[in-house]
């Protein structure tokens, strides 16, 4: 199944795979989620209140919660962005294996962004979002790898555009809004 995400980077580093289900999360965590997402698509919107449930469901190993306030925190919907905190979301979601949060912790190292900039490292979680089929964690992975042109001063990517909306968002009704 290939999958794509909704944020795209300069030089073809991509952000935003679909969530999978969280698998292990408990019945309090899943209804913390369920009700952020209402909140992040309603009328009225409340991103803020959204990221205040999204974090205590995800303090309750909610991989789907983690790897969404991740890209929150990246795109500074519901907070102001912040992509430190948004890799300490991603890791625990990505070591789980979600596909997103594996793509857009290897965008943060790829770029340097809240983490030292680490190619092994964006390698690392572009291959493994490629490995179950996120296509453009494989696009990324190719960006990344592709040899830099003659007097290139700068990395492939140095910028993120980070205003286009998740697709689990998507998929639930959203529209592209920022606050």
């Amino acid at each position: 199944m290939k999958r794509r995400h909704a944020l795209v980077l300069p030089a073809g580093l991509l952000v935003g795979l679909p969530l999978p289900p969280a698998a292990r999360a408990t019945d309090a965590a899943q209804t913390l989620y369920d009700r952020a997402l209402a909140l992040l698509c309603g009328r009225p919107r409340d991103p803020q209140a959204a990221a205040t449930l999204l974090e205590q469901a995800a303090a309750q190993d909610h991989r789907g919660a983690q790897s969404l306030l991740g890209w929150m925190a990246m795109s500074g919907t519901g907070m102001p962005r912040d992509d430190a905190r948004a890799a300490r979301w991603l890791r625990p979601a990505a070591a789980a294996g979600d596909t997103a949060a594996q793509n857009n912790l290897g965008v943060l190292y790829a770029l340097g962004s809240g983490v030292p900039h680490d190619h092994a490292q964006a390698e690392r979680w572009f291959r493994a979002a490629a490995a179950q089929g996120a296509e453009d964690a494989a696009d990324n992975l190719r960006e990344l790898l592709r040899p830099a042109t003659s007097g290139a001063s700068a990395p492939p990517a140095t910028r993120a555009s980070r205003s286009r909306l998740h697709p689990v968002l998507l998929a639930a009704g959203c529209r592209a809004r920022r606050t």
